[in-house]
């Protein structure tokens, strides 16, 4: 008679072991789906930042920026010879070249190298406003030519300290109030070779030949506060010094109307420009009360916004800057 094997004696797992051989694909699954969606937004920047790239180096190297920009080529004409962007916000121009002209004359060519970075740090929506406070533009191998300060080889870098940037026309706010038009506001900085590029810019030819000298302020350090909207540009509360020379007023650029006013310092000397369309015209007594009004009448015309939106003060010169002691002969 043949005997019946017995059963195979049936294994019991414990139960925290079948409770860990559990846990470990969870373990395993948490880490790929990390993984997967790091990957997925890495894949997203990456085709944003080709993008970027594709998009802004084709206009700067067609006839797009020239469409942009050149809309009216009798008033205002930029070229350069290469332009490109690889990082977001910095954007390079070899060899540009801008010139100018209005209701009287052909004005300055300039020519250098350039660099922008651009810094937004947020984005008022109520306001349409950027701000762009860091900002700046790297400045070299610049030339200025037809102006009474002609310069080649020079190199500066501005910083716009405190910016902002707005971006649409706004209603006025009362019966008499201006418009405010998209416009940037900014307190900026400058530190550069010298002094002729501005001038040869802004005065273009009529500072008087024997003023020409006021140019050649080395090592210079400048502070303004900056508006520039359609069809103008104010650069007030101006502060430079270079060399032995320190310098300080306001000027306006308000399409064809010129109009400025500056105190001129140079050891106990001290001379006074008033700039219009007729020229300049020195003064050499009562500097301080005389620059008061004078800046009054530059600003008067001006559609910037208050001062204090900038820095929260009450429409101060920009601290820290080099401002000379007031003097009178």
């Amino acid at each position: 008679m043949s005997q019946v094997p017995a059963p195979a004696a049936r294994t019991v797992q414990p139960a925290a072991v079948v409770a860990k051989s559990d846990a470990e694909p969870r373990r395993t699954r948490a880490p790929r789906r990390a993984w997967r969606i790091l990957r997925a937004a890495l894949v997203a920047v990456l085709s944003l930042y080709v993008l970027y790239v594709i998009g802004i180096n084709a206009f700067l190297s067609t006839s797009m920026f020239g469409g942009v920009v050149n809309q009216d080529a009798a008033m205002l004409d930029v070229h350069y010879r290469k332009g490109w962007s690889i990082f977001p916000g910095r954007i390079h121009a070899r060899d540009l070249s801008i010139r100018g002209s209005d209701s009287n004359v052909e004005w300055v060519l300039l020519r250098g190298d350039f660099g922008l970075v651009t810094t937004v740090r947020g984005l008022d929506p109520d306001s349409s406003t950027l701000d762009l406070s860091g900002s700046g533009v790297a400045m070299r191998e610049v030339s200025v030519d037809h102006a009474s300060a002609e310069t080649a080889h020079w190199k500066g870098d501005a910083l716009l300290e405190k910016a902002t940037l707005r971006l649409r026309e706004d209603e006025p706010s009362g019966p008499n109030a201006k418009p405010a038009s998209p416009a940037l506001d900014a307190i900026a900085r400058l530190d550069a070779d010298d002094a002729r590029p501005l001038l040869g810019v802004l005065l273009r030819d009529s500072v008087p030949k024997f003023l020409v000298g006021l140019a050649d302020m080395p090592r210079l350090r400048a502070y303004a506060r900056v508006h520039v909207a359609p069809e103008e540009v104010v650069l007030s509360d101006v502060s430079a010094s270079g060399g032995d020379i320190a310098l300080r007023g306001s000027f306006a650029l308000h399409g064809d109307d010129r109009r400025g006013a500056f105190v001129v310092e140079k050891g106990p000397v001290s001379v006074g420009l008033r700039l219009d369309e007729d020229g300049a015209k020195p003064r050499f007594f009562d500097l301080d009360d005389w620059l008061e009004d004078q800046e009054r009448n530059v600003k008067a015309k001006t559609r910037a916004a208050p001062h204090g939106k900038l820095d929260g003060s009450s429409g101060d010169a920009p601290r820290n800057e080099p401002r000379s002691e007031k003097r009178s002969p």
